[in-house]
């Protein structure tokens, strides 16, 4: 392997990983932070290969030296942070890194896995409220809209069962939810 160049190291660990050979993609991605330690591309490209390994805990050490390296301020980075965080299941520490990446720069990937771990921690209406505050940062994703907000309200529902049925709204019918509209039955759930 020629540690000379840089670049070509890095393409060939990015070509690797595509193809599935993570293994062999860090060791490309090491060679070029060997060669230009202070680049956090290559840094943040090692990690990314850790997370893909199942090693969090490294991938969250390598994480953080590039956060140092490039003064916190790097969306990505606080959101692979996350990641990790919810691998290892320290949801306070994920939650927290994903407010960061927000803060830094708002994206939908990280407004979906802080609605996923508000839901599982049954915070749901955090969970709602970040999933509305994705729409309104992006009404266009598909990704945002048609799933994930759905889930947290049935998540409501079927915590707080008490306050869907005195609501009128909706009853149960064999194991289905219709609505009582007989004009909206077509838009009921089954």
């Amino acid at each position: 392997m020629n540690d000379q160049a840089e670049y070509p190291l890095y393409v060939k660990g990015l070509i690797l990983r595509h193809r599935g050979k993570i293994g062999e993609s860090l060791t490309y991605f090491q060679s070029a932070m060997r060669i230009n330690p202070t680049n956090v591309e290559d840094v943040k490209q090692v990690g990314k290969s850790l997370v893909l390994l199942g090693r969090h805990k490294a991938a969250l050490d390598v994480f953080e030296e590039a956060l140092r390296m490039c003064g916190g301020e790097h969306w990505e980075l606080w959101h692979n942070k996350g990641v990790c965080y919810g691998y290892l299941r320290r949801w306070e520490d994920a939650k927290e890194c994903f407010q960061r990446a927000n803060a830094v720069q708002r994206h939908d990937c990280t407004y979906l896995q802080l609605g996923k771990i508000l839901t599982q921690e049954e915070d749901l209406q955090g969970a709602i409220d970040n999933y509305l505050e994705a729409l309104e940062f992006s009404p266009e994703n598909p990704e945002a809209r048609p799933f994930h907000l759905p889930v947290a309200l049935v998540a409501s529902c079927s915590l707080h069962l008490r306050l869907v049925r005195s609501s009128g709204d909706l009853i149960p019918n064999w194991g289905r939810w219709r609505s009582v509209d007989a004009d909206n039955d077509r838009f009921a759930l089954s």
